[in-house]
């Protein structure tokens, strides 16, 4: 875009600044948001917001969920 307009003075309008600058800057960020979430997790699988279930009745949840998966 520089380019353009130190050659030929045309300025870069306001769509082809959306479409080549700022929705790929947009995506990035997305992208990198969600990769920093994912990197947070301790455990991906743990359930967010909820109390740990005890380790007494881990197994028994665990087979509980895997039934209701089949």
């Amino acid at each position: 875009m520089r380019r353009d307009f130190t050659r030929h003075s045309v300025e870069p309008g306001q769509d082809k600044l959306d479409k080549e600058i700022v929705r790929p800057l947009a995506e990035a960020a997305h992208k990198i948001d969600e990769r920093l979430r994912e990197l947070d997790r301790k455990d991906p699988l743990a359930p967010v917001g909820r109390d740990p279930v005890p380790e007494r009745y881990d197994d028994l949840v665990r087979r509980y969920f895997e039934e209701l998966g089949k």
